[in-house]
Order: structure tokens, then sequence, then C-alpha cells
């Protein structure tokens, strides 16, 4: 089975921005040879800041990051113990975006395929938060599916 194709719109030049995102945070480690550099870069959903419409219209993918996500302090604790020390947690890119119904629908973010989250779902929870997200666009006619979401950087160095 082929790969979906979604169409090239504002969501995804962020999408863009984000894998950009991790391309500068390489460049910009140092690379001493004395020293390893631990580096990633992640959603932190046990931050509780942010929105995303994702969460708020398909609430079962909040509990599932939650799980697949590791909290900053489980991050860190995980990472010292592994010997790592001058452990920094800062936000590399805020994601913001905004768009209609319509504009989503046309732009295939809505798409069960579009992200990992919604991919997880079953098909009857992916289906009433689509119903969801319906009636709310048809309640309110200047409804907008929100992003306003931190990635954040985790950097360590190790003495080789």
């Amino acid at each position: 089975m082929g790969q979906r194709v979604v169409r090239r719109g504002p969501l995804h030049q962020l999408v863009s921005s984000c894998r950009g995102t991790r391309d500068r945070a390489a460049r910009d480690v140092p690379s001493a040879s004395t020293r390893r550099v631990l580096l990633s870069i992640g959603l932190d959903p046990h931050a509780g800041t942010g929105r995303w419409y994702v969460y708020e219209f398909f609430p079962a993918t909040l509990a599932v990051d939650l799980g697949r996500f590791p909290s900053r302090a489980r991050r860190i604790d995980w990472i010292e113990a592994a010997g790592f020390t001058d452990v920094a947690v800062r936000v590399a890119e805020r994601l913001r975006f905004s768009t209609s119904f319509e504009e989503a629908c046309r732009n295939g973010i809505l798409e069960q395929s579009f992200t990992s989250q919604l991919t997880g779902l079953s098909p009857p929870d992916y289906a009433a938060g689509v119903q969801r997200i319906r009636h709310a666009a048809e309640k309110d006619g200047g409804f907008r599916l929100e992003v306003d979401l931190a990635l954040y950087r985790t950097e360590a160095r190790k003495p080789v």
C-alpha cells in the first residue's frame, strides 16, 4: 500500500520547519572530541502548555502521548543515570498555526494518516473526533483549529 502524500499547505510548512529545527540544533551542538553529546527534540505533553486541536478533539491521543513521551523530569533522570551532565532543556521551536475546518479538509490535515497520534486511533475514536470538529465548525462560523505547541530540545554532555 502506497504512502499518502499530503498537499503542501501552511501546516506542512510548520512540520518542515520542525525538521529544520532538528538540523539546526544538530549543527549548533559543539563537536569537541573530548565530549559526547546527546540531543533529542520532541513534544512534552506532560508540560500541559500550549494547545493542539488533536488533543482537544481526539482526547484518547493525549493519554497515549503521556505514555509515549517521557516527561522532562524522567528524561533528565535517564540521561543523568547514563552518565551525562550539563543537561539543558529549552524550547527549540514553538509551532503556531490556525486553520478553518474547510482548509483543514482541503489540505488533508484531518486525515487519519496525517500524524502518528491520529494513526493510532481506532476507527470509531477517529470518526468521533472528526464529528466533534465538524459539529464545532457548524456551530461557530469563525471556528479555527489551533496549534500552539512547543518542541523541546534536551541536550547533555558526557566526557569521553
